[in-house]
């Protein structure tokens, strides 16, 4: 019984890796369809660097100065959080509270 679970198991691990082989060679943006851990599988399978709202190295300390200035307001969103809500929030602080501006 216990060779079987075994076998099985072998076997269905070597079909995960066969599936993954596949869609690594034929449709690596499929990936991004997984959700919470597609991004990266796609980055390990494909050998490209993560996406760079997954990426730290520009808020390393070495980096930071080079984009960053004093007096800079740095907004963080949460990835998707969609480009609308941005400019709503943007045009808030800026004062005028009118959505038509931004059009």
């Amino acid at each position: 019984m216990l060779r079987v679970a075994l076998r099985f198991t072998a076997a269905a691990v070597a079909f995960v890796a066969v599936m993954i082989g596949c869609v690594r060679t034929l449709r690596p943006e499929l990936f991004f369809r997984i959700p919470k851990v597609g991004f990266i599988l796609w980055s390990r399978s494909t050998g490209y660097p993560m996406p760079p709202m997954f990426d730290t190295v520009q808020w390393r300390q070495e980096n930071f100065g080079k984009w960053a200035q004093d007096g800079d307001v740095i907004v963080g969103s949460m990835m998707k959080a969609g480009i609308t809500k941005e400019c709503i929030e943007i045009n808030n602080v800026s004062g005028s509270g009118n959505v038509q501006n931004l059009r």
